[in-house]
């Protein structure tokens, strides 16, 4: 992971049993390799990002938030005060 929250993310896969980790001075194109076969091969890998992909998939969709976003701002100008100099 490189971005900031990829580490968080990266972190939650271990747990989850999905995926598995490789310091950065482990990493050669044959441990890349055999960490690929390995999860790919791995019941338990493929059915927990399973389950997660499941999950993701059960999420309401982006545009769902809009509304509440939309009254959300709303709000806010509704309730600004007008500060006078």
């Amino acid at each position: 992971p490189r971005g900031a929250d990829n580490f968080y993310n990266a972190e939650r896969v271990l747990a989850a049993g999905a995926g598995r980790r490789l310091l950065d001075a482990d990493i050669t194109a044959e441990s890349v390799a055999n960490e690929v076969a390995f999860l790919l091969e791995d019941d338990r890998c493929s059915g927990a990002a399973r389950m997660i992909a499941e999950e993701i998939a059960a999420m309401p969709a982006t545009a769902a938030a809009v509304p509440a976003l939309e009254s959300l701002v709303g709000a806010g100008i509704a309730g600004q005060r007008v500060l006078s100099s």
